[in-house]
């Protein structure tokens, strides 16, 4: 793809047939010889080169090593290059001693992340424990037995996944030797095969898959049978409406040709011959009427009096304008420029410098502390409105991007960093 705003580079040498490759990070032409010395009418020597493509800094780096052919990416666009993209807001970086983490260690006895190490579970287990809080403050009341209560609701739903996985493994078990091939294809095409399928034995989840194999081949055996039959039927419903429908063709053919042969012989007759002169005689007479009336007409509708005056209103405007623009450029401006020139010529004196005095600077700074002791908290209120406005927007992104991630089954990991590293 050519470029044909870029001209030179920036110290000034001139650029020549300047084109970007396919994956936009190279450009490729010719570039000014900074070592020629030109001489009057001399042709200017050209080096074929190419530059990496910088768009963070806005720059294309000579692949020579010369810092003269660089080019400023500058205030310049370029046709296909995008302008780099603004890397996504991390929602998911927290701190080990962050405040909710801390909370979360003293209602339930642990540190989250060495429990929690994607998002999903440790959002949902804190938006709970605000809405229960009043009940949870009851049971840490009664000290350790509270925290192993909170515990084990947390470690509720595991527990739960695990006895399910085991039911679902031990009816597979046992249920293998006399399951038929149409159970086998509805339990593998279940939610609960889907999601525990892996925690099956390796024979047991292919022999379970290969009855559902040979139910699924013989569904599919009997739906192309029945397609085979539709087919068939619609192929000899086609051919019925297609022999129809060349009958309904070939009639309207024969009367088609029967019209043609009616209106060639009225067009050959002497009788169509003198309708023609006759209509076109009338409709002309009828058109020089007609332009003959509306000129009359128009001659006799136009006041030719007020055209006189609006022709001279015409020139009277033009000749004033023509004096205000006389006016203005050779007696107007001239002098104000005259006046603006003597003015500049007078030395105005210059007026005394006011000093102020020990007791002036003593009141200026007293009402200056007087206005920070009661103004002086509108920074630090508006600073924490603001912060509080930017956290609450964070806090709204974070649910909307959160909700999105769960839709697609790809709940966000969690980024533990030290004090130090945030």
């Amino acid at each position: 793809m050519k470029i044909s705003n870029l001209t030179s580079s920036k110290m000034g040498y001139v650029l020549k047939g300047i084109v970007i490759n396919e994956a936009k990070t190279v450009l490729i032409g010719k570039v000014q010889d900074k070592d020629q010395l030109r001489g009057e009418g001399e042709d200017i020597i050209y080096i074929q080169t190419k530059w990496d493509i910088d768009r963070e800094n806005k720059i294309c780096v000579c692949q020579l090593g010369i810092p003269e052919y660089d080019i400023s990416l500058e205030n310049k666009y370029i046709t296909g290059l995008a302008e780099p993209e603004t890397p996504k807001k991390n929602f998911y970086t927290f701190k080990k001693d962050a405040w909710h983490c801390k909370f979360y260690k003293w209602i339930f006895g642990k540190e989250p992340h060495k429990v929690h190490p994607t998002m999903c579970p440790y959002f949902w287990i804190m938006v709970v424990v605000f809405l229960t809080l009043p009940i949870i403050l009851a049971i840490k009341l009664t000290g350790k037995a509270g925290v192993k209560f909170m515990d084990s609701c947390v470690t509720y739903s595991r527990r739960q996944r695990e006895k399910r996985i085991a039911t679902f493994v031990k009816y597979c078990s046992d249920n293998l030797e006399k399951m038929t091939d149409e159970a086998a294809y509805k339990l593998v095409h279940s939610k609960l095969f889907k999601a525990y399928e892996y925690e099956l034995q390796y024979k047991t989840r292919y022999a379970i898959e290969d009855k559902s194999s040979a139910w699924s081949r013989l569904k599919r055996h009997e739906k192309e049978i029945e397609n085979d039959r539709i087919a068939a039927e619609r192929e000899a419903r086609r051919a019925i409406r297609d022999a129809a429908k060349e009958k309904t063709m070939r009639r309207k053919q024969a009367n088609a040709e029967i019209r043609d042969v009616q209106i060639k012989e009225f067009k050959e007759s002497k009788t169509s011959k003198i309708i023609g002169i006759g209509l076109v005689i009338i409709f002309s007479g009828l058109a020089l009427w007609g332009i003959s009336v509306a000129a009359v007409a128009t001659v006799m509708w136009i006041n030719w009096k007020w055209v006189g005056y609006g022709m001279l209103g015409i020139i009277s405007i033009a000749v004033v304008c023509y004096v205000i623009y006389a006016s203005f450029k050779y007696i107007i401006t001239p002098s104000f420029k005259w006046i603006y020139l003597q003015l500049s010529k007078i030395n105005l004196p210059k007026p005394p410098k006011l000093r102020l005095g020990r007791k002036i600077r003593k009141s200026a700074s007293f009402t200056a502390k007087v206005f920070s002791f009661l103004f002086g908290w509108i920074p630090h209120l508006i600073r924490i409105i603001a912060q509080s406005v930017i956290y609450t927007v964070d806090f709204f992104g974070m649910i909307r991007d959160l909700i999105h991630n769960m839709y697609k089954k790809n709940c966000p990991v969690i980024t533990w960093v030290d004090e130090d590293e945030k």
